[in-house]
């Protein structure tokens, strides 16, 4: 079991916020924020064509930029 570790150091992806979150945490890999990284965002409840378009274009992004995924889930 891992334990919830504080993050103490900024996070240059995190500046654009309005306000910067005055405390993170992390559990798990904290060195896989030092990777490329792209986000994805959307509905809660995507239509069909909504999570079909966007698998297709994670996919793409991923093939692309030579990054590495395991698993793409759409649909929670």
């Amino acid at each position: 079991m891992q334990n919830i570790q504080k993050i103490n150091y900024k996070i240059s992806e995190l500046d654009s916020m309005k306000k910067y979150p005055k405390k993170l945490y992390y559990k798990g890999n904290i060195d896989l924020l030092k990777r490329k990284k792209v986000s994805i965002v959307g509905s809660r409840k995507p239509n069909s064509y909504s999570k079909a378009y966007t698998y297709t274009l994670a996919q793409n992004v991923i093939y692309n930029n030579k990054l590495k995924s395991t698993i793409i889930n759409l649909t929670k």
